[in-house]
């Protein structure tokens, strides 16, 4: 290995993994996951065990980064599997130690079969809670293709995050049920009890069962939390901002809620009979804003403002011509289409135009939300500020990708604007000391990992981290904070008991 470990819980991980065949390593995010793998495959080699080849399955984003970390950390030969099916398999043919790839690549048959054809030893799954659910194409697919392969990693932050179950299929895929069983419904009746008559699929843990199931996890796996290293980490600083919802507003969403159906002021009538689909209009109602129709790549119908790399647009992926082409590598096109949503009210908007530039005067500053229109109408608000921002949404290829995150992290512009869906995981943003959550996605694993892309080792250069949340009162966005909390207490039934 070319680099040491820098902190003495990387020691502790070393010294539970080596010589251990089937490991899973639950380390805090942005703990050095992947070193810690590497030195795993290392002391496996010294040990004359037959490792290779390698596969490492990550996340699309993830996949050149892992890149970086191999080069950095280790000498060994490794292949990247990106780009259209014919360069994947080019990519699968050449010799390597290592391949890196996502995990749906499975969905290409000529893929699968390639894989399936290189016989792997050792197979790392990075992010293994996209494992979590044993009944999807893509795990079964995964489980037959790496049948034979004797030593297997799990890495995440956390295994367990919306439900205690998830742990299950992750640890099928690590040691064939060794640990937790192969069948689920066993391991669900064993330590879970149904709900009520009322709401029968309300399973909750047996008494004393979380820290049973711990018990098993700790001969395999071990878990570090941020905590041990909270000494080196600049405090969090939570800060709700609560708004009145405005009464033409309030009248839409109660009627939505009461009727199921909803007519918006420009007549466009919506109505449904799910009960989830009600939940996101009203969740978009909060944002002060409704879709009209399935989401397309468009932008809103007067002049917007488009963020620039290269004369790519960020905002409609299209080429333009820029206003400001000689302020590289960020400038303003502008465009005229059809919009697919309708402005319903300005509230939070209003918020971010009183309130960011002070912020941005006291640090940069990363801005969240999870509605692609929600995205866009801020891209159009700063712009017309006449405000600098880097953006990243769905649709950049990972060169893209990677250019936004080195403009922000250069300081080119201190404003970053995020997609929880495409944006959390893996991003390192420690340059920013402030996160603004417009709105929050269902999903508990999606909003702490937004949260630690600012609160991680090398943010110790801030005083603090502040998280200011834009919340309508008495609204499905305090719903939402409550039921996320509630989310993570639960996973917290097993994993405090976790080594």
């Amino acid at each position: 290995m070319k680099s040491s470990p820098l902190y003495p819980y990387m020691e502790r991980v070393d010294n539970f993994t080596k010589d251990k065949p089937q490991i899973g390593m639950f380390v805090f995010y942005g703990g050095g996951k992947t070193y810690m793998s590497l030195k795993w495959l290392e002391r496996l080699y010294e040990a004359q065990r037959p490792i290779f080849p390698v596969l490492v399955i990550t996340m699309g984003t993830l996949i050149n980064q892992w890149g970086t970390e191999i080069t950095k950390h280790c000498s060994r030969k490794f292949s990247l599997i990106q780009g259209n099916t014919n360069n994947r398999l080019k990519a699968l043919e050449s010799y390597a130690e290592i391949y890196v790839l996502n995990y749906d690549i499975i969905r290409s048959p000529k893929v699968r079969y390639a894989l399936e054809h290189l016989h792997f030893r050792t197979v790392i799954a990075d992010e293994s809670v996209m494992l979590k659910e044993a009944r999807t194409a893509r795990f079964k697919a995964w489980r037959k293709i790496l049948k034979a392969t004797p030593f297997r990693a799990l890495l995440t932050a956390k295994p367990i995050m919306e439900y205690t179950t998830d742990i299950w299929a992750q640890m099928l895929f690590l040691d064939g049920g060794r640990t937790l069983g192969t069948s689920f419904w066993a391991f669900r009746y064993k330590y879970f009890d149904p709900g009520p008559p009322w709401d029968p699929y309300k399973w909750t843990l047996k008494e004393g069962a979380g820290e049973t199931i711990a018990k098993l996890l700790n001969h395999t796996c071990i878990q570090i939390k941020q905590e041990e290293i909270a000494d080196q980490l600049p405090p969090r600083i939570p800060n709700p901002v609560y708004f009145k919802m405005p009464s033409a507003t309030q009248k839409l969403y109660k009627e939505l809620n009461d009727e199921f159906a909803v007519t918006l002021p420009s007549g466009h009538k919506y109505e449904t009979k799910w009960a989830m689909g009600k939940a996101s209009k009203m969740h978009q109602l909060c944002q002060g804003f409704m879709y009209l129709s399935a989401w397309k790549d468009r932008w809103v119908y007067d002049v917007g403002v488009h963020a620039i790399l290269n004369g790519t647009c960020y905002i409609c992926n299209e080429k333009h011509r820029s206003s400001l082409d000689n302020k590289p590598p960020y400038a303003v096109c502008w465009t005229r289409t059809e919009a697919n949503w309708e402005d319903i009210d300005h509230v939070k908007l209003n918020w971010l135009e009183e309130n960011l530039s002070l912020i941005v005067d006291s640090g940069p500053v990363l801005v969240w939300s999870c509605f692609k229109a929600m995205q866009y109408r801020i891209a159009k608000l700063l712009g017309k500020m006449g405000m600098h921002f880097g953006c990243i949404r769905s649709k950049l290829t990972q060169q893209e990708r990677t250019a936004v995150v080195n403009g922000f992290n250069s300081g080119s512009y201190d404003i970053l604007l995020l997609a929880q869906q495409v944006a959390a995981p893996g991003l390192n943003l420690q340059r920013a000391n402030h996160a603004i959550f417009t709105c929050t996605d269902f999903k508990a694993a999606l909003r702490e990992n937004a949260e630690m892309r600012c609160l991680r080792l090398g943010s110790e250069i801030h005083e603090c981290i502040t998280y200011t949340d834009l919340l309508m009162e008495n609204s499905i966005d305090t719903i939402v904070q409550e039921a996320i909390r509630d989310k993570l207490d639960v996973a917290e039934q097993v994993l405090k008991y976790l080594q």
